[in-house]
């Protein structure tokens, strides 16, 4: 090497040296609400703890330039947000990108959802018919079942086959079509009958924090019978964990005039350190119902129930805990009132109608800059279901009794693969077994039967789904899902049936967009898939009612919806509301129809082959083809005067059997609430609202049929209502007059009259935490 070109490399060598340490490196980032995922901008920026800027730009993205290849703590705060602090290594890369997700200190209950999405979002900006309803809503509403709390909401009407019950129909649809979840946890089983049943009030209403709903299909995040609606239950949690030990008590008790209802409820908090528990308990005693008008009491309709809850979390790292939860609900005949009305029985009782419930559940909140939650849970469910029967006139006594043990897992993982994409992704899996027996007890003689269903059936289900949010601007919004299911059946059929195993598959999917017209208007529009395939209840089951015998039925599809809607969403800090139209196209509706048992259109209990007067028609479930469902639902809420707030809601559905030429069962007529409400100081206030119903005369072959509907429809009904509440530190107060004018009325559908001219009262005691 000549000296020239050595000196020349030196030269380049110490030159270069000094360039490559005077590098410099940036980082890039976005903060955004991580409710509403709207951009934040303002926020300040701290690198290892000294301030370089604010969030500039109106999308929240900053960058930080001028750094050198290290790794830096990065610090994002925002007034009313909670601080966030990440970390970004900047020693292999030049740029580090990064997207911040700020929560808010604090946000009013009723303006978050979990139901439509995998995580916590605004209802404001989902595209979709939501209402969340607090705990502090229940003793407003004095609700004594967990359906009847849905009362006030628009899009529901809750159909009460005895006052023990109740049974949301949502847009249209009922019992299988909605889909029951208890934080998260499928509630709804292979046995749920075709119309309304009674499993929303196996959960304790003194155990929940808030009732989430969400009207339409959701079967891209939730699986089979999605259709109407989505019921989320979300449980009082535990208190947060922090230093040293601190107790936490609450009670709350209620009354009703119209059945003498009392109810308890008694709750224990507690923390130390990492752990924080609670335990609780609900003690209710209902009596006969009195109704308004001539109607008077309803006898027998008077049911009890006992409950307990505890949950316990253990704090495994700064945001990743591990929770365990568990619910018993213990009711006690509970009486079919309809039943009694028609005369055909002089007994007919739930008893017992037990659950048990438990979660295990872990769950991690923002484990780095893209990966915003993770939660995997393991569950099990317990039920018991006893039907008491004896017939008038007969001294036979006949017991049905449903066991149904539940396993279940499921997955959700939420993430930001880019700063305009929200991914998230999971799965679940159950398998439930059911046993069941039927046996007559008649002078002293037990005869045992074949149960509902055969012991030992079985009913798997698993489910993949993934769904991606994409911001195209920033005020545009789409979103994509999609999800695989598959079903599982199988049923020890007695001959010459032998056993029955059957398979189904689903792939569904759902579109959406959502444009921000205004900072308080929001325009939307959704496509959406729901499905439903055949249950137990469906295929194996063989059971006796006042209406016929449902027997065995086989070569069934699964039940398809696809859904449309539109509508707007506004939202002022003085006024909120919405206004949806929908259109439900419904295909291959599994329906009750005249078919044949053992060769039999009767089914013939003595063997005598001759239909006695006492057998029943043989009915069995089949595909009856297209139906249709669409509406309305119309919300709105404003402060008028700074004391006056005016809310009022409305929603009107019509349904269509296109291939009998029929209406479809059970659809609510046009239904509304009106109500002004006088805030008469900071701690209490007084309110008059107006419930009504107009009378729905379309009525399908089925309605006609049914004794719990008039032979002419049912009427319209209105009633004026009455309620107020006052503070006193810790002591909440709430009383009310239900139908000040003692109207008589039905809700459509229902076996037991509602109530008359009433009077109720709570008491809540809750000392701040």
């Amino acid at each position: 090497m000549t000296p020239r070109l050595l000196a020349l490399l030196l030269a380049y060598l110490l030159l270069y040296e000094p360039v490559m340490s005077q590098t410099l490196h940036s980082i890039e980032g976005r903060v955004l609400d991580l409710t509403t995922r709207r951009p934040i901008a303002g926020a300040t920026i701290e690198i290892d703890g000294r301030s370089i800027l604010s969030a500039a730009d109106e999308d929240g993205r900053f960058i930080i330039s001028d750094l050198d290849s290290a790794e830096y703590q990065v610090s994002v705060s925002h007034v009313g947000y909670h601080e966030v602090i990440r970390y970004v290594s900047l020693r292999r890369n030049a740029t580090g990108h990064i997207a911040i997700f700020l929560e808010p200190r604090t946000i009013p209950v009723d303006g978050i959802t979990v139901t439509a999405t995998p995580f916590s979002e605004d209802k404001f900006v989902v595209p979709a018919g939501v209402s969340v309803t607090p705990r502090e809503k229940f003793a407003e509403r004095f609700a004594t079942t967990t359906a009847e709390v849905l009362r006030e909401e628009p899009g529901v009407l809750v159909q009460k086959t005895t006052a023990g019950h109740g049974a949301p129909i949502v847009r249209g649809l009922i019992g299988k079509h909605v889909l029951l979840l208890y934080d998260g946890v499928r509630l709804n089983k292979p046995t749920f009958r075709s119309g309304g049943n009674q499993y929303l009030n196996t959960i304790d209403l003194g155990s929940l924090e808030k009732i989430e709903l969400l009207r339409g299909p959701s079967s891209v995040m939730y699986g089979s019978e999605a259709m109407g609606g989505t019921i989320n239950l979300i449980p009082m949690r535990a208190p947060s964990a922090g230093e040293g030990v601190r107790l936490h008590p609450r009670f709350c008790s209620q009354y009703s005039s119209a059945d003498n209802g009392r109810s308890v409820h008694m709750n224990l908090n507690g923390n130390y350190n990492r752990v924080s528990a609670s335990i609780g308990g609900t003690y209710r005693k209902v009596g006969d119902l009195h109704a308004g008008g001539e109607i008077g009491d309803q006898v027998p309709t008077g049911w009890e129930e006992t409950a307990i809850r505890t949950c316990a979390s253990y704090r495994i790292a700064d945001r990743t805990t591990l929770k365990l939860d568990y619910l018993a609900v213990r009711q006690n005949n509970v009486p079919r009132y309809d039943n009694y009305v028609t005369g055909d029985y002089q007994q007919y009782v739930y008893d017992p109608q037990d659950r048990d419930l438990g979660v295990l559940t872990i769950e991690s909140k923002l484990l780095c800059s893209f990966v915003h939650s993770v939660r995997l849970n393991v569950s099990y469910q317990r039920e018991i279901e006893g039907r008491i029967q004896q017939r008038t006139g007969k001294s036979d006594i006949t017991t049905d009794m449903d066991r149904i043990a539940t396993w279940g897992n499921a997955f959700q993982m939420s993430t930001m693969i880019l700063p305009s994409h929200w991914l998230s992704v999971g799965w679940e899996y159950y398998s439930d077994k059911i046993n069941s027996e039927r046996y007559t007890v008649s002078n002293g003689t037990k005869t045992c039967e074949r149960g509902a269903y055969p012991d030992d059936s079985r009913y798997r289900s698993a489910g993949f789904f993934i769904q991606d949010e994409y911001t195209i601007r920033r005020r545009l919004r789409f979103t994509l899902g999609a999800r695989y299911s598959y079903f599982e059946m199988e049923s020890p059929l007695e001959d010459p049936f032998g056993l029955f195993l059957e398979s189904y598959q689903n792939l569904t999917g759902a579109a959406a967009l959502c444009y921000e017209l205004l900072p308080t208007a929001n325009l939307m529009a959704s496509w959406s898939r729901g499905f439903r395939a055949p249950s137990l209840n469906d295929a194996v089951v063989l059971k006796k009612s006042s209406s016929g015998v449902d027997a065995p039925s086989f070569g069934l599809n699964p039940e398809i919806s696809s859904n449309f809607e539109a509508g707007v969403k506004l939202q002022r800090s003085s006024m909120n509301g919405s206004l949806l139209l929908y259109y439900n196209q419904l295909s291959g509706l599994i329906d009750r129809k005249p078919g044949v048992y053992d060769g039999k259109t009767f089914y013939d209990e003595n063997g005598d082959g001759e239909k006695d007067p006492s057998e029943y028609d043989i009915y069995q479930r089949t595909n009856v083809g297209d139906s249709r469902i669409y509406g309305f639902e119309f919300d709105y809420a404003a402060w008028i005067t700074r004391t006056l707030e005016l809310r009022a809601n409305s929603f009107w559905t019509f349904g269509e059997n296109q291939t009998d030429h029929e209406p479809l069962s059970r659809i609510p007529p046009l239904m509304g609430m009106l109500s002004l409400r006088a805030h008469t100081s900071m701690n209490s206030w007084i309110e008059g609202y107006v419930r009504a119903a107009g009378s729905q005369r379309r009525l399908s072959q089925r309605d006609i049929d049914d004794t719990r509907i008039a032979e002419n429809g049912t009427p319209s009904w209105a009633t004026l209502n009455l309620r107020s509440e006052i503070r006193f530190g810790d002591i909440t107060l709430n009383a009310g007059i239900q139908n000040i004018t003692d109207s008589e009325y039905k809700e459509h559908g229902s076996g037991v009259y509602s109530a008359g001219r009433s009077f109720s009262i709570s008491l809540r005691m809750e000392p701040e935490w």
